[in-house]
């Protein structure tokens, strides 16, 4: 899952710069 908001991707593991 991929959310806009990069916080919510650190929690996942994961940044998207």
């Amino acid at each position: 899952m991929i959310n806009d908001s990069g916080k919510k991707d650190r929690k996942f593991g994961i940044v998207i710069q």
